[in-house]
């Protein structure tokens, strides 16, 4: 019984050895129409897509993009950024 249930190596999809020696499974190509994306592309997808929203707005008049003056800038100064960490 329990051999009707699971699937023989020979239908099984192919798998792949990760960095930390375990199996995974490869992705079966064409099952699906819907591309996985990295969360990288999804990022900079999300972030063109605002930076439209932004320039349209300005080409309607909605939105105004100006320098500072020099007392906006001394009561906002640049915020200083913390150092990257390394990788693990």
């Amino acid at each position: 019984m329990r051999s009707e249930t699971r699937t023989s190596r020979a239908t099984a999809p192919p798998t792949y050895m990760t960095l930390a020696g375990r199996r995974r499974r490869r992705p079966v190509v064409g099952v699906s129409s819907r591309v996985v994306n990295p969360q990288k592309d999804r990022a900079e997808q999300k972030r063109q897509e605002k930076l439209a929203e932004i320039r349209e707005q300005v080409k309607k008049g909605e939105l105004s993009i100006r320098q500072m003056t020099p007392a906006e800038r001394k009561a906002n100064p640049p915020k200083q950024r913390e150092p990257k960490r390394g990788r693990r």
